[in-house]
């Protein structure tokens, strides 16, 4: 393995998720742009895709258009500031890399942890935090939903990662106290 083109990649790497942070901030201003000029699109599809768990009571047919968009921008500009901090985080594990520090250290454990811990909490805040909003723009009708799915199933799948990752601190600590 070549480790100074493995080095390069974690530099290119890093500025790429810093760029998708960059971006996912600037999408929470035009989503929030767009809600207020009343040019966002609603959609009265509530599938999140595949999931485990899926339960919801009410109907979006209660709700009108600007009540949903506003559950919608709120959702999507909280999830996605949650997102841009994640991969900032992600960002500086590659950077450190980069700088030729080691990947497998109690600082990058922490950052993996972080990283893990968000994807998890965004997983299970999602659907609640829709339905509260939702719920609380109109005073006549309730939603109420949660769902877990693949987020979640990612979020856990990082968690076991970063146990990995501090087996291989302990191991690198060893390995330079021996030295």
């Amino acid at each position: 393995m070549n480790v100074t083109r493995f080095r390069n990649l974690c530099g290119a790497l890093n500025l790429v998720l810093k760029f998708m942070a960059l971006i996912a901030v600037v999408s929470v201003f035009a989503g929030i742009g767009n809600y207020l000029n009343n040019s966002f699109t609603v959609s009265r599809d509530f599938s999140p895709g595949f999931t485990l768990i899926n339960t919801s009571s009410g109907s979006l047919e209660d709700f009108t258009n600007s009540q949903i968009a506003l559950a919608e921008v709120v959702t999507k500009s909280l999830s996605l500031l949650v997102v841009a901090f994640l991969l900032v985080v992600g960002s500086n594990i590659l950077l450190d890399i980069w700088l030729e520090k080691s990947p497998f250290s109690e600082k990058q454990t922490q950052r993996l942890t972080v990283i893990s811990l968000g994807i998890i909490i965004l997983s299970l805040v999602q659907s609640p935090l829709f339905s509260a909003v939702l719920s609380a723009a109109s005073p006549s009708a309730r939603f109420i939903s949660f769902d877990i799915g693949w987020l979640f199933i990612f979020g856990m799948v990082m968690l076991c990662m970063t146990g990995i990752f501090k087996y291989g601190a302990a191991l690198q600590k060893l390995s330079d106290d021996t030295v």
